[in-house]
């Protein structure tokens, strides 16, 4: 008698059945994932790439009035 092996809910595990099947894969499942992957990163690039362009360094950082600001000494 051969073992068999359960999941959580009772059936069995395809991956171990007894009769030599096993469940088919999903062919294109790799390709989305790749597909997938590669979009993510051209949007990272495109965002990136964005920031460069449309927002100048040369704009100052919110410190616009820090050369009439005071100057406190503190002893």
């Amino acid at each position: 008698m051969l073992a068999q092996q359960f999941d959580a809910y009772g059936d069995v595990v395809p991956s171990s059945r007894n009769d030599g099947r096993r469940p088919p894969r999903a062919a294109g499942a790799p390709r989305r994932a790749r597909v997938g992957v590669v979009l993510f990163w051209v949007t990272v690039v495109l965002i990136v790439l964005a920031r460069v362009v449309w927002f100048s360094t040369a704009q100052p950082s919110g410190f616009a009035d820090a050369e009439r600001a005071h100057k406190i000494g503190v002893r």
